[in-house]
């Protein structure tokens, strides 16, 4: 199918789907079928990393309340303690301001702050859980920046990907961009082509009505100036007749209507013969075609009738090289004289009383 415009591709690949990797292929764009594959992973990844570095914070954060606890337990004893504890718990509140629970870990906060007295007795055990619980989020801070520098690690890859990825589209747009450079230069060939072939078929066309007149002509000189041999078997003395001769002869008996006239003139040939056997005088009225039909059958029948309809004996004959089988089956009833190559089929007509 011709393709004229970007918009005709466009919908020949929307018809057809199976087309596109074979494009894509083409223009060495397959790569990009993976592009969304790897991305989707990359996003899977890191939405995995995120859900566990929440699950930490989120264990960081109830960390950060216990140690918030035990610090508050001890602020009126220890006042060094103090200031260490609320700048942690500074650093804690800015930790959590995104928290959806905050308020209400601010009123337990200070429900713990108000059993601090109450359990003063109980200060030597939430010293030592405090320092043990500082210890596990040393560590577990520990663990947290190690994660957090292999999530740097694969962000950094992420946007490494991210420019290549961007490179190739840059790519893929300026193939594109040639693409539809060479689409509407093939298009505009497409055109002058199909001007090209419209003006050969116009040349051939009127080359093959040439070739066929030429044809025509041939053979009908084929049979004017061979009559004699070609109709041998059957007539004598075959002659071409001249047509004011025929006018003349013909009106003498009964004047010729304008059709009839016509019919006369446009003869392809009228020769003067007599038979073979009997030397009766006759005319063979001839019509000449490369491929005889029922047309042609026609005219020949209708020709001789001119000089029949004035008493003469005039027999109808067709030649040409090929014949149709409604020509055929016209010689076999005996309706015309058909010559084809030589070959005289219908002499029956002969012996009919015309």
């Amino acid at each position: 199918m011709p393709f004229e415009t970007l918009e005709d591709i466009i919908r020949a690949l929307e018809q057809h789907p199976e087309w596109r990797e074979p494009l894509l292929r083409a223009l060495g764009l397959d790569r990009l079928y993976e592009l969304p594959d790897q991305v989707a992973a990359m996003r899977e990844e890191n939405e995995r990393r995120f859900a566990r570095i929440e699950a930490v914070l989120a264990q960081l954060v109830d960390i950060v309340h216990r140690i918030l606890d035990v610090a508050q337990e001890t602020l009126e004893i220890q006042r060094g303690t103090l200031e260490m504890v609320r700048q942690l718990t500074q650093d804690m509140q800015q930790m959590i301001a995104r928290q959806e629970q905050l308020e209400m870990r601010q009123i337990q906060f200070e429900q713990l702050l108000q059993r601090v007295t109450e359990r003063q007795e109980q200060h030597d055990a939430r010293q030592f859980q405090f320092e043990q619980l500082l210890q596990r989020m040393t560590e577990r801070q520990e663990q947290f920046e190690q994660w957090l520098q292999r999530v740097t690690e694969r962000q950094e890859q992420y946007d490494a990907r991210q420019f290549q990825f961007e490179q190739l589209l840059q790519r893929m747009t300026e193939r594109q961009e040639q693409f539809e450079q060479e689409m509407r230069q093939f298009a505009e060939q497409m055109l002058q082509l199909s001007e090209r072939v419209s003006r050969l078929e116009e040349k051939y066309d009127r080359l093959v009505e040439e070739v066929a007149s030429l044809k025509g002509i041939v053979l009908e000189l084929k049979y004017r100036d061979r009559a004699a041999s070609i109709f041998g078997r059957y007539l004598r003395k075959v002659q071409l007749a001249s047509i004011d001769d025929l006018i003349d002869t013909l009106e003498a008996i009964k004047p010729l209507s304008e059709e009839e006239l016509e019919e006369l003139l446009r003869a392809d040939a009228i020769f003067t013969a007599v038979r073979a056997t009997t030397r009766e005088p006759l005319y063979l009225v001839l019509e000449v075609s490369y491929v005889v039909d029922r047309g042609d059958v026609g005219r020949a029948i209708q020709r001789a009738r001119v000089f029949q309809e004035r008493g003469f004996k005039a027999v109808p004959a067709v030649g040409g090289e090929q014949a149709t089988e409604g020509a055929k089956a016209a010689a076999e009833r005996g309706e015309v004289l058909l010559a084809l190559d030589g070959v005289i089929r219908g002499a029956a007509i002969l012996d009919r009383t015309l």
